[in-house]
């Protein structure tokens, strides 16, 4: 009576499976992240400084001032958050392209599936809050109690 032992196989889906890469990653996360933060931002920086005239370098202080004072106007804060979002744009396509995933997945821009009964549910909600906001602004009624005494100061 000798049995054989089963043999095993591996299973189709360990072997379908390609290894993942995970190397984009990695390199975005300790090197491209930290170092293209600060120089993408000091690029823009100095491209803002040249733009509005720039700050006095000789005054210590002169650069807060100038952030200061640049970051009161739309086309200062256009100058300090534009050029990060763009950065980080840029940063999540281009970590995205080696993957062998299609992109629209790897960066999760597909669209959503919803039953008709949710899509129906969401659509209602958004019109009533849509009804909501337009009613507030025809009946914009004056302060009431304390802060009337606040707004007529």
């Amino acid at each position: 009576m000798s049995e054989e032992p089963p043999t095993t196989t591996p299973t189709q889906e360990a072997v379908a499976r390609p290894l993942q890469r995970t190397w984009p990653t990695w390199v975005t996360m300790f090197v491209i992240l930290p170092i293209g933060t600060i120089a993408f931002s000091a690029v823009a920086l100095i491209i803002g400084a040249l733009v509005t005239g720039g700050p006095n370098l000789a005054d210590p202080d002169a650069l807060q001032n100038w952030l200061a004072e640049i970051s009161k106007s739309p086309l200062g804060i256009l100058i300090l958050v534009a050029p990060g979002q763009i950065f980080f744009l840029v940063l999540s396509l281009g970590s995205a392209l080696p993957s062998s995933e299609p992109l629209t997945k790897r960066l999760g821009i597909t669209a959503p599936r919803y039953s008709p009964r949710t899509w129906a549910g969401r659509r209602m909600i958004r019109n009533k809050l849509y009804g909501c906001s337009v009613t507030m602004k025809r009946y914009n009624r004056s302060p009431v109690g304390f802060l009337q005494s606040t707004v007529s100061d």
